[in-house]
């Protein structure tokens, strides 16, 4: 299963692409992303934050029953940053337009 940042799912049981509560036993994760996990539907029970990939799960395999795909601060800063760059950019774009 594929999720991006900003995406969750309370009850992995109930996942278009199948039934996958407690069937995960492994996650890569891009960088700049952070996964949290929770042992029970609806974000309860114990819960696990893993920022890079996990070819093994270990005691957390088959476990998980929802989780929650974010950005990493340091993602969120430079995506934040970026649009400022594109906002001062445009609004240069059209002081240039506005001379002609």
């Amino acid at each position: 299963i594929v999720f991006s940042p900003g995406q969750s799912h309370e009850r992995l049981s109930q996942h278009p692409q199948g039934d996958w509560n407690d069937r995960i036993s492994s996650i890569q994760i891009d960088e700049g992303v952070i996964v949290r996990v929770w042992e029970d539907k609806y974000f309860h029970g114990e819960s696990r934050e893993y920022r890079f990939s996990q070819p093994h799960l270990g005691d957390w395999n088959d476990k998980i029953s929802s989780l929650r795909v974010e950005e990493s601060e340091k993602l969120h800063h430079r995506r934040s940053q970026l649009e400022q760059t594109l906002r001062q950019k445009h609004e240069e774009l059209e002081k240039l337009s506005t001379i002609q």
